[in-house]
């Protein structure tokens, strides 16, 4: 009867197992080849029950031992078991078989789990990775004070851009944006207002020069006494580039803040002057940017070293995600934008075609992302000069200065194609020079190659089309 059976196995393929505490059965003779062995007959230490790719097995005594009654719990009496470890396992005779009805999830708390089962811990979606904050961080690495209530203030500024890029150009928000027509110029003011807005509240700022305005800012009418005009003694010039890549936000493609800090040692000489923030990359104290990507992420440097921060959405607080980075020295991938190749010099052109034999081409459109994947893999980013712009594109005080000082912080390099980026004195806000910058050796590779006389160059890529040619034959 039904009731005289274990159950053994899931809803389907059902086996059934004589249940030991009942009388054992007389024993009959040997079946006949043509006729089917019962499943309560045979003599196996073991019964077996697998259905949609579940198995199990289950220790049962032969229907020809005498039972033992300890050692088997009642049906009536079968525990439920939350989860099971893996797909394949085997219970003893004191455990019952699983019950698969229920969901299949790791139980929230230790107590809930079998006591000779060992789960792993798994983090709760709202449990952060890591217990490091950046204002813990900077608490412990950053000094002075006052150079952490700065780097706080851009975070803070970044947080709340970050909320704004979430909602979308053409989602109706305080961007003030033109939705016919996408005008990214009033989303990238409206983030410079963020920044400069938080910047002004620090207390120790003396000059902010942005990409989207003319003229530096004056901020030491926040900091300054009316009466005598004395400012603090430590005192710091930022630049901004609010919006890097900002055309591609309506695309849903990440763009980014990029920021350096310099610092200002004349204050009341140079109140709100441009010369505060007109000085070398190698003079800067602070850099980072902030990428708004699928995730969002903070990277800084303050001459110690790189630290990416994850902004955590639930607690809304940046967490350190990858101390101490580090690039490798040299890279499987490139950057640049190939349409610009027909105005190129030839010694550019011929690079990027030898490179193009053994590297693959990642090319994203936003600077800061595509550094940002050369930083974390290496590589080569090139934004050469052309006959278009004859003195290269990028920005030197708001974009080329902060990246190069990153980029050496992890160990790589920077520079022009003739010249090291952070040895370049600006004397404009708005500045333009080629750029490369990467992994140390495929920089190095790079200048080394532009160097190169014409003959030396052809003898490099007739070497390098065969060794091509070579292996594509194999």
């Amino acid at each position: 009867s039904n009731s005289s059976m274990l159950w053994c196995g899931s809803r389907r393929n059902v086996k059934y197992v004589a249940d030991p505490s009942e009388p054992a059965a007389p024993t009959k003779p040997a079946p006949s080849k043509e006729e089917p062995v019962p499943s309560a007959a045979f003599d196996s230490k073991t019964a077996t029950g697998a259905s949609d790719g579940f198995s199990a097995t289950v220790k049962v005594p032969s229907v020809n031992q005498a039972p033992s009654v300890n050692k088997v719990r009642s049906v009536d009496k079968v525990p439920t078991v939350n989860k099971v470890p893996s797909i394949s396992f085997a219970l003893d005779d004191l455990d019952s078989p699983p019950q698969r009805d229920g969901p299949r999830s790791f139980p929230r708390h230790k107590d809930d789990s079998p006591a000779e089962v060992s789960l792993p811990r798994v983090l709760r979606k709202d449990e952060p990775h890591s217990e490091v904050t950046l204002q813990m961080h900077l608490e412990q690495h950053v000094h002075p004070p006052e150079l952490q209530d700065l780097v706080c203030a851009i975070a803070c500024g970044c947080t709340q851009a970050s909320t704004l890029m979430r909602q979308g150009l053409r989602h109706p928000s305080n961007l003030n944006v033109n939705v016919g027509c996408g005008d990214v110029e009033r989303m990238d003011q409206r983030v410079a207002s963020i920044l400069l807005r938080e910047l002004r509240t620090v207390g120790h700022v003396s000059t902010v020069a942005l990409k989207t305005h003319c003229e530096p800012v004056d901020c030491t009418d926040f900091i300054c006494n009316a009466s005598d005009l004395y400012c603090p003694p430590i005192c710091y010039a930022v630049t901004l580039d609010p919006l890097d890549g900002g055309n591609n936000a309506d695309a849903g493609v990440s763009v980014g803040t990029i920021f350096g800090v310099h610092s200002v040692e004349d204050v009341n000489h140079s109140i709100g002057s441009a010369s505060n923030v007109l000085q070398p990359g190698s003079k800067l104290v602070a850099a980072g940017y902030a990428l708004y990507g699928a995730a969002t992420q903070f990277v800084l440097s303050t001459g110690n070293g790189v630290n990416c921060f994850t902004l955590q959405q639930t607690r809304n607080v940046f967490v350190l995600t990858r101390p101490r980075l580090q690039m490798p020295s040299r890279g499987r991938s490139y950057s640049l934008n190939h349409g610009h190749m027909r105005g190129w010099e030839q010694a550019n052109a011929d690079y990027v075609d030898l490179i193009s034999y053994r590297r693959s081409l990642r090319y994203i459109g936003t600077m800061v992302a595509d550094l940002h994947r050369t930083l974390l893999y290496g590589g080569v980013f090139l934004y050469p000069a052309n006959k278009k712009r004859p003195q290269g594109k990028l920005r030197l005080l708001y974009e080329l200065a902060p990246m190069a000082f990153l980029m050496e912080q992890a160990g790589g390099a920077a520079s022009t194609g003739s010249e090291r980026i952070l040895d370049l004195q600006p004397q404009q806000l708005n500045e333009v020079r080629p750029a490369c910058l990467g992994s140390k050796e495929d920089v190095d590779n790079y200048v080394g190659f532009l160097a190169l006389s014409l003959d030396d160059r052809e003898s490099v890529m007739a070497h390098a089309r065969a060794r091509y040619e070579e292996n594509s034959m194999r």
